[in-house]
């Protein structure tokens, strides 16, 4: 995106854009354009009962692609996954570095645990209902990722408004509810209460072999406070901060929050691969193959970040 470039986000009027780097434009690059569609809802009418969804597995089960097709590119505004292709991958589980697409993979297995980060709440045994994920996911799909190229999808609330769907209003009341007694109330009001603030929400869609480049979200964006709920299919995200260098499993049904040195200080980022090397409890190193994956990610506009692209900021993530 130039930076004269800008999409203007209009109350209740959805916006689709394609989104093409210079990049993508250069002969052999193997990055290809992201199909992205940037949404206001009109009202929280949705119809709850769209596709059958199936089940979303446990931690070390594996969870076959949904067959939808992945074409996306990485643009650093819009923590839109990086699909590029990927090499094989040994299936040893012992402590070993992997190469795919020129992106050295972690030396060591990620933790089961949150690392010790300050502003990082993670809990692998505080997981949203069943029934809540497979109702989410499915009215996602339906709803959002019904086009092969379309990866991503942004939407955008006013201040002192409520108009995210109802399926994902849903989804952070019962966010809200579950993570209440882990909160201090300070971090809970800091994340859950309004106070006149605008809201976010982003889906993404990740395949097997898709990643993130490690990125703090814009500072100029977003305020303080993020949370993220995993869905379909389990990833390790990677957290580094100079040489300091954590890598965690985030379960189907779990949530991270993400707060301020975690939030300010530390990079995140997912990398591009089939499979992850776990440390599970009883000290063995699991190796667990990545399915279809759904990320669904709540954050505060600063004021006056209704206007997306271009201009300061767009090199921060």
């Amino acid at each position: 995106m130039s930076e004269e470039e800008q999409v203007t986000i209009v109350p209740l009027a959805p916006v689709k854009r394609k989104l093409t780097e210079d990049e993508d434009r250069r002969p052999n690059t193997r990055k290809r354009t992201r199909s992205l569609f940037i949404s206001i809802p009109a009202d929280n009418a949705v119809q709850k009962v769209l596709i059958n969804p199936s089940p979303t597995p446990s931690i070390f089960a594996d969870l076959p692609p949904l067959d939808i097709e992945q074409d996306s590119d990485t643009d650093s505004l819009f923590d839109s996954p990086d699909s590029e292709a990927t090499t094989a991958f040994s299936n040893s589980t012992s402590n070993s570095s992997t190469v795919t697409a020129g992106v050295v993979t972690q030396t060591e297995p990620a933790s089961l645990k949150a690392p010790p980060i300050p502003g990082l709440t993670f809990d692998p045994t505080l997981l949203l209902p069943q029934p809540l994920i497979d109702y989410v996911f499915a009215q996602c799909i339906s709803t959002y990722f019904t086009k092969p190229l379309t990866n991503q999808v942004m939407l955008f609330c006013r201040p002192d408004s409520s108009t995210l769907p109802l399926f994902l209003a849903d989804l952070l009341s019962a966010v809200s509810d579950l993570l209440q007694p882990k909160l201090s109330r300070e971090t809970h009001d800091l994340l859950f209460a309004s106070r006149g603030r605008a809201r976010q929400a982003i889906v993404n869609l990740y395949e097997p072999g898709d990643g993130i480049s490690p990125h703090v979200d814009l500072l100029d964006r977003f305020g303080d406070g993020i949370v993220g709920v995993s869905m379909g299919s389990g990833c390790v995200m990677e957290f580094k901060k100079g040489e300091k260098r954590h890598g965690m499993y985030l379960p189907p049904r779990s949530t991270i929050i993400i707060c301020g040195e975690a939030r300010y200080e530390w990079t995140h980022g997912i990398e591009k691969k089939v499979e992850d090397a776990v440390a599970r409890d009883d000290g063995r190193t699991e190796v667990v193959k990545r399915g279809t994956r759904m990320s669904i990610t709540f954050r505060w506009l600063l004021p006056g970040a209704d206007v997306v692209g271009g201009r300061t900021g767009d090199k921060e993530e």
